[in-house]
């Protein structure tokens, strides 16, 4: 007896379970191996042999999208309840064009550079709970970041088009700070709505700091020094970021999501838009105290730029009605951290480039260059690269 729905017999098919959060193209990656066959020959066995799009590994970090038969016929492969896998997988339900029927079997692929970030789901935990040894990719998620029975870290994955850059996992054996500091921060993510929201906006201020490297911060050096093993030398400053300033921002995120300090800011303040962060004077003290640099309070003080500057005057704006409450937790696009993939992409370009092959770089790319010189330094001095739409702004020239 066969299933209408399944290119196999019955007596064959075997019961796989889905991951909670799994990305639906790891999940057919799973299922595939467990028939000994490629994503695409499975694929093509339920929606015709059109099926095209996939070249080598690293397209396993990007997604695929189903039309409902062919969801109907993974369904009935993997034993598993279409209700079941809808809720446990994010993408199940999303993306795929059905054919003018409605019904026609059809699949979609997206690239890893298209697709919500994607990371590598704790080995140790993934090899328990589908009983073999194998990699699942799940969409990122702050709360399942860090394994704390296995401690480690899961690493984005971060790609360009079908190439994965890096994933993987880092070992946190040697960072107890960043397992107490997730252990702090997973009653926040169940009790407050605006927690995440809220580390969005501390992960954007703590990335800003690490950034301009402030000469008194020793204890992220210290840090990265204990986690640099884990990382190619190169590439260590870059990919260890979210790590090594991990603690920082869920004790960030702690004073933004409390309603308290949202009123002392209000209070200090008193409800006009502030020109600087040093009239919220409690909220540097308590920055200082809680991260254990007192030397932060002088040196925010005469910042006039940044997402914590911009948070505190959206408190202030939200106060007066002036904007919703989501706009509280909004990082202005010029404040948001640096994407690791470009970062990634950019160093390694440099790396390429610093061996010359002959001959002096051309006229646009000077040009280019000396742009980007410009650019570099107007952020660092200004936190944003906003400028007037006309004339000058603190020596820098439109089109210089």
């Amino acid at each position: 007896m066969t299933d209408p729905f399944s290119p196999w017999p019955l007596s064959g098919v075997v019961r796989l379970a889905p991951l909670a959060g799994e990305t639906t193209m790891s999940f057919v990656n799973r299922l595939a191996s467990r028939y000994n066959v490629t994503v695409t020959g499975l694929l093509s066995a339920m929606a015709g042999p059109g099926v095209r799009g996939l070249w080598g590994k690293g397209c396993l970090v990007g997604e695929v999208f189903l039309a409902p038969a062919v969801r109907r016929q993974l369904a009935s492969l993997c034993q598993v309840p279409e209700s079941h896998l809808s809720r446990a997988l994010p993408s199940w339900n999303e993306g795929a064009d059905a054919k003018a029927n409605g019904d026609q079997p059809n699949v979609r692929f997206a690239s890893g550079s298209t697709v919500p970030a994607v990371m590598l789901g704790c080995r140790l935990c993934t090899a328990a709970r589908t009983g073999a040894a194998c990699s699942a990719r799940l969409y990122s998620r702050l709360r399942s970041r860090i394994c704390i029975r296995h401690q480690c870290w899961s690493l984005d994955s971060l790609a360009l088009d079908r190439v994965t850059l890096v994933e993987g996992q880092v070992s946190l054996a040697g960072l107890p700070e960043v397992i107490r500091a997730h252990q702090r921060l997973l009653p926040l993510l169940r009790r407050r709505d605006s927690c995440e929201n809220a580390f969005a906006v501390a992960r954007a201020v703590v990335t800003s700091w690490w950034d301009e490297g402030r000469r008194d911060e020793v204890i992220w050096p210290a840090r990265l020094g204990r986690v640099c093993a884990h990382f190619p030398e190169a590439e260590v400053a870059v990919l260890a970021r979210d790590v090594v300033t991990y603690p920082e921002a869920v004790a960030v995120t702690a004073i933004l999501c409390d309603q308290l300090w949202r009123q002392r800011v209000l209070e200090d303040t008193h409800g006009q838009m502030p020109h600087t962060l040093a009239e919220v004077p409690r909220l540097l003290t308590e920055l200082a105290r809680r991260l254990g640099r007192p030397w932060l309070v002088e040196q925010l003080a005469s910042s006039s730029a940044g997402a914590l500057f911009a948070w505190v005057r959206a408190c202030v704006r939200r106060e007066r009605g002036a904007v919703p409450e989501e706009d509280v937790w909004a990082v202005p696009v010029a404040h948001r951290p640096r994407g690791l993939a470009a970062q990634l992409r950019e160093l390694r370009l440099q790396h390429a480039d610093s061996a010359p092959v002959g001959g002096r770089p051309s006229r646009a790319e000077q040009a280019y260059q000396v742009g980007l010189a410009h650019a570099r330094s107007y952020a660092a001095r200004h936190g944003h690269l906003a400028v007037p739409k006309y004339g000058r702004h603190e020596g820098f020239a439109l089109g210089s």
